[in-house]
């Protein structure tokens, strides 16, 4: 875990992501989770996603706050999902693929939850780097730039 962030912010990633899944979905609603993200001037966003009737055009959990980073021209420092399976059961999801190419243009270091391999209720925090060993961009970075190019 790199040095810029704190246990203390860590947790409370996730407990904002667990807090907006309780605000935002009823109680017994399953298969509902939310995100949270630690910005550059360490304030936290989050985010979910709606359920839309045709699945081609659902968004990860993440993509909300990646705007509001966006928005207000700070980079991502962190970044935790959560999934609800049952009444106060979250398990923490590893970022998927589109999210990871999207943190990764924050740099190799930002911190992304995946689950415990013992407990998958409990975080593990990892670099981007770590959680995306073979990223594509880093073949390029010495002829061609591409967004991130220099942060590996």
């Amino acid at each position: 875990m790199p040095d810029t962030t704190t246990d203390e912010q860590l947790s409370s990633l996730l407990d904002a992501a667990r807090d907006l899944t309780r605000q935002r979905f009823a109680a017994d609603e399953p298969d509902v989770g939310a995100a949270a993200m630690l910005l550059a001037d360490g304030s936290v966003v989050t985010s979910t996603t709606p359920d839309y009737f045709n699945k081609m055009v659902d968004v990860c959990q993440e993509t909300g706050s990646l705007l509001e980073a966006f928005k207000r021209d700070l980079s991502v420092v962190a970044s935790v999902c959560v999934g609800r399976v049952a009444p106060e059961t979250f398990l923490v999801l590893s970022p998927c693929g589109v999210c990871l190419e999207r943190l990764i243009s924050h740099g190799p270091d930002v911190v992304v939850g995946v689950p415990d391999e013992g407990d998958a209720t409990r975080a593990r925090w990892v670099s981007v780097r770590e959680a995306h060993p073979y990223f594509w961009g880093r073949i390029w970075t010495e002829k061609l730039p591409y967004p991130g190019a220099d942060h590996d």
